[in-house]
């Protein structure tokens, strides 16, 4: 089975962003299922009595997608300043950097995301995590990333995949932090 192959041009940008948000390869077609999967569930959701919720599912999912654009920009900027950058734009002009921030746990909080909750469901029914539990290390995963930024020795920033770090990586580089899927 193939994956298959998203567009180019920026119309497209929202289903890489989703990908690359959520840690998911486009060239997998299981991480494929998984995205359409959750998004089948959640359209499936029976709308509840009363105003429309500000914060639904999609809007966290886009909050995620955009902090993680800005995070990759400025690496070694903190949340807090991460958010204040995002509060100064278009979309986000009319909240507060504090909202933004209280709204960036509820985007990582799976209780929260009906997005990421269905997304870690369906990959905690295909996979288990070595070593571990895996629900807590799939979210782990799926908010933080196993992608390393690190500063080599002329301190020019780097992003490493989770591998084993570069030769000139510092010796503290987080490799702990990978984590090993296997097939149940």
């Amino acid at each position: 089975m193939t994956a298959p192959v998203i567009p180019e041009g920026p119309e497209w940008q929202g289903v890489r962003d989703i990908f690359e948000t959520y840690h998911l390869d486009p060239k997998n077609p299981v991480h494929w299922a998984t995205v359409v999967k959750a998004l089948v569930k959640m359209s499936k959701k029976r709308a509840k009595a009363g105003a429309p919720k500000k914060w639904n599912d999609d809007r966290l999912v886009h909050l995620g997608v955009d902090f993680a654009r800005i995070r990759h920009d400025h690496p070694k900027k903190s949340e807090s300043d991460l958010c204040r950058l995002l509060a100064k734009q278009g979309k986000y002009r009319d909240l507060s950097w504090k909202t933004l921030r209280r709204k960036l746990y509820d985007s990582r909080n799976p209780a929260r995301n009906g997005f990421l909750n269905t997304m870690l469901d369906d990959l905690m029914a295909e996979y288990e995590v070595e070593g571990g539990n895996t629900r807590e290390s799939l979210l782990a995963w799926i908010t933080r990333g196993s992608v390393y930024y690190w500063e080599d020795h002329l301190g020019e920033i780097h992003q490493t995949p989770p591998e084993p770090p570069p030769a000139d990586a510092p010796p503290d580089h987080p490799v702990h932090q990978a984590i090993r899927l296997v097939r149940k």
